[in-house]
């Protein structure tokens, strides 16, 4: 699997936080999760695509994944499941997800 650049999240976080303002990125199955919560105690709102029924499902089982789901949704992430991004629009910033 080739590696893409360094995660440079955290730097991109701190700079997004703001009221009304929302987070979203393309990132591994395994950081997903940790993004998402960071995302979320720093007050931004926080989408999380799955293109499985619960995030993480095939690492964890399906009981695991679907408290883990419940957890996220509890703390305010919305999560879009059995969904695969295909493309995002923006213009130097993602606006959407395709």
């Amino acid at each position: 699997m080739a590696q893409g650049p360094p995660c440079r999240t955290a730097g991109h976080l701190g700079a997004a936080t703001g009221p009304g303002r929302r987070f979203g990125g393309a990132l591994r199955r395994l950081h997903r999760g940790e993004v998402a919560s960071t995302a979320r105690a720093l007050g931004l709102g926080v989408t999380l695509v799955d293109a499985s029924p619960y995030p993480m499902r095939n690492v964890l089982g399906t009981e695991a994944a679907r408290w883990l789901a419940g957890h996220h949704r509890d703390n305010g992430v919305e999560l879009v499941s059995e969904t695969r991004v295909t493309g995002f629009n923006g213009n130097g910033r993602v606006t959407a997800c395709a």
